[in-house]
């Protein structure tokens, strides 16, 4: 034998042992596709010493679980409130200046059935001159519960 042959047989049994590896191994977890949608309330002109509620609302296409939210108050000096509902149900809440995305904890989540409706609420109250409440957004992270 030479030592290309030593070389190449080196390799194939390499070639062998990975592909058994890979047939026989544990299987990885595998991973969901994260969707994401978001919901806007439009700026508007809020006077002096006025309180507006004001909500915006998504219906999911079918069945979905809610992992999380990345919510951003257009005018965090005003200290809005923000909240996430389904139904009487409170997800999420947060007030004035919101910080990134937040999650439930890993493996679990809000299941929203198809129908349910997903409402964000913003309230806020101006306690300075009229002034433009600048809206608020939330990204809603999601999963389908189809194939979980």
């Amino acid at each position: 034998m030479k030592g290309k042959d030593l070389l190449f047989g080196a390799g194939l049994v390499l070639l062998l042992a990975v592909g058994l590896c890979r047939l026989y191994g544990t299987e990885r977890p595998r991973f969901r596709a994260v969707s994401v949608n978001a919901l806007e309330i439009p700026s508007e002109t809020v006077g002096q010493g006025q309180t507006v509620t004001r909500e915006a609302s998504w219906d999911p296409p079918d069945d979905v679980y809610v992992i999380g939210w990345a919510p951003r108050a257009g005018a965090p000096e005003a200290e809005p409130e923000l909240m996430l509902r389904a139904g009487d149900v409170r997800l999420f809440e947060g007030r004035g200046v919101l910080a990134g995305p937040v999650f439930f904890p890993s493996g679990s989540g809000y299941r929203l059935r198809k129908g349910e409706r997903l409402t964000l609420r913003l309230a806020l109250t101006n306690s300075g001159p009229p002034a433009e409440s600048r809206g608020a957004r939330a990204l809603i992270y999601f999963v389908p519960v189809a194939g979980s």
